[in-house]
């Protein structure tokens, strides 16, 4: 445990209770940093318009111990009006601050996505915008119109943040361009749960190269790129899609629908070779992290922080975002299909991840008090 060091940690909700990578990702800071800080007092809500989980669910479902204190919160919003998730977002960071009170002598204060607009005056806020989604390329006018209306609010966290997280790879010029000193930049990546990672990976079935797509249904995901890679690659080829899409016809082609059980995704992970990741978009993909934890190789597009993930996993394919390039990396390991391997993931490992966080905290802390 690290001396003295006392954190608010401000989040729109944690998983199980509220579905999301930025909420997945609180919900593991909070666990792995909670042993290695004096206090912490935690802020969350429930889902959208829901009510938060019962605070003992969440010490057990978390394991996490006495010294954190935890405030449950509503985040309301009504819809509606262009601006509504704005307006709302400001609502719940202006409630935060209420219910944190005046007494904001905390060493660091760290904040998911836009809670922390309420504490932007306060020297020791680090935020955390993840994928920056706001800044990444639109696909409709209607998407363009939203990303237009959260840009301003980014703008002003990454500008009066004392420091913020980079997840690394092309999401930290992004970062830059909004006016964030370099030096303010703490690159820190996403990390993988332990249980997740097999350490030793079944040798692969005989028969064709088995392919997966997992994501949601959304133009960035580029499905449509692997809907016509599936298409044009020639070659003895088992595709798997997971995710709300309409299923298509293939002889070779099998359609899981969603899987939100992780014992489910562990196991049609353990069958596939290869996980294709064609984002046009993207922050940095939890299903990369996975697949590799499962021995898979992963061909993925050059985007957000996909380079970064991808640096130490020998083997696998950074693509641009088109299905020649996609197509031509499939039919290579279509030709010799890859024995399943341990990744080198300590770099992602959450208890790693946790211990940077405590840098910084430290150097924030230090900084202040100078």
């Amino acid at each position: 445990m690290e001396a003295g060091l006392r954190i608010l940690m401000l989040t729109d909700g944690l998983a199980p209770w509220v579905t999301g990578g930025m909420q997945q990702h609180s919900a593991m800071l909070v666990k792995h940093l909670a042993p290695l800080c004096d206090h912490i007092t935690l802020v969350h809500s429930g889902p959208i318009n829901g009510h938060p989980p019962p605070t003992a669910d969440l010490m057990s479902e978390l394991s996490l111990p006495p010294h954190v204190d935890v405030i449950g919160l509503s985040f309301d919003d009504p819809g509606g009006m262009p601006g509504h998730y704005v307006q709302a977002s400001r609502r719940y960071s202006r409630a935060i601050r209420r219910a944190v009170g005046d007494a904001l002598d905390f060493d660091a204060i760290y904040a998911q996505g836009f809670t922390g607009v309420a504490f932007a005056d306060h020297p020791r806020l680090v935020v955390n915008l993840h994928g920056l989604e706001m800044f990444q390329p639109s696909f409709s006018v209607r998407e363009a119109a939203g990303k237009a209306l959260l840009r301003p609010l980014a703008r002003t966290l990454l500008r009066t943040a004392s420091h913020v997280i980079s997840l690394g790879g092309r999401l930290t010029p992004l970062i830059e361009a909004c006016g964030t000193p370099t030096e303010a930049i703490a690159q820190i990546p996403n990390g993988i749960p332990r249980d997740w990672v097999n350490p030793q990976p079944a040798k692969r079935r005989d028969g064709p190269l088995r392919v997966g797509f997992i994501g949601r249904n959304e133009p960035r995901k580029g499905f449509d790129l692997f809907l016509e890679a599936m298409r044009r690659v020639k070659g003895a080829v088992e595709w798997h899609v997971v995710g709300p899409f309409e299923p298509v016809e293939g002889d070779a082609t099998t359609f899981h629908g969603e899987i939100r059980s992780r014992k489910g995704m562990m196991e049609l992970l353990d069958e596939m070779d290869v996980v294709a990741v064609p984002s046009r978009a993207e922050g940095m993909p939890t299903v990369i992290l996975e697949a590799l934890s499962r021995g898979c190789h992963v061909v993925a597009t050059d985007v957000g922080a996909t380079a970064e993930v991808l640096a130490g996993a020998p083997g696998c394919r950074l693509i641009a975002p088109s299905v020649a390039e996609l197509v031509q990396a499939i039919e290579e390991f279509a030709g010799h299909p890859p024995e399943r391997r341990t990744f080198d993931l300590a770099r992602f490992d959450w208890g790693q991840i946790a211990r940077e966080h405590v840098r910084l905290f430290q150097r924030i802390a230090k900084e202040g008090s100078e």
